[in-house]
């Protein structure tokens, strides 16, 4: 009887360490598995503060997408600029070349930075006539002075050329009129004395007219 129940309990025992052991490989098994997986899947860390999309963007978006194209970030960082030309009025080049504290060298340098400009000028009519009486289809000049000249004295002029096609227009202007007259600047140098005239010139408008001056002062 003692012998039957010391073979029982040595089987069982066998039982207990065969469980033991099968229990114990699956638990090793499930060790390495998990540990195999954990090593070979890449971890997906949060976002930090600074990776974070700013509320309104999708996270999804990436920085390099939220960059504005180059001319974007010119544009915002440059503001538009206009270069508009530096008004040359016509008193500030009758000025030049009348000076006489200027060396013939500076004149000269002078008249070859404006030579061709486009200018906008308010000038007196001093007189109009064409170039040439015996040509029906001669250009017409109108010699300009400044408006701050001295009336005792003789003006130094600016001869403004129109087509003989304006010669009805030109015929409202009178001597002392002050009108605006745009057109390209030329500048003419003989024996050492310079003057200055504007082609292709075109009326734009009276400031004041001789006639209206005349009534009141009637």
């Amino acid at each position: 009887m003692k012998v039957s129940l010391c073979r029982r309990a040595k089987k069982g025992l066998k039982i207990v360490l065969a469980v033991a052991t099968i229990l114990g490989g699956i638990a090793a098994i499930s060790y390495f598995v998990d540990k195999w997986y954990a090593t070979s899947t890449p971890v997906n860390p949060s976002p930090s503060v600074a990776d974070r999309a700013p509320p309104g963007i999708p996270s999804s978006t990436t920085q390099t997408e939220m960059v504005p194209p180059p001319n974007t970030r010119e544009k915002q960082a440059a503001p538009e600029s206009r270069h508009a030309e530096t008004a040359l009025p016509l008193e500030a080049v009758l000025g030049a070349l009348r000076d006489s504290g200027m060396t013939a060298l500076q004149k000269s340098q002078f008249t070859q930075r404006q030579e061709g400009r486009s200018v906008v000028w308010t000038g007196k009519v001093q007189r109009v006539q064409k170039m040439s009486e015996h040509d029906p289809n001669s250009d017409i000049v109108v010699a300009l002075a400044s408006t701050t000249a001295d009336q005792y004295s003789i003006p130094d002029l600016v001869m403004a050329i129109f087509p003989s096609s304006e010669a009805s227009m030109l015929t409202q202007f009178s001597r002392g009129d002050v009108v605006v007259i745009e057109g390209t600047l030329h500048f003419h140098e003989l024996a050492g004395s310079w003057s200055a005239s504007l082609t292709n010139s075109r009326f734009v408008r009276f400031i004041t007219r001789s006639s209206d001056e005349r009534k009141l002062s009637a």
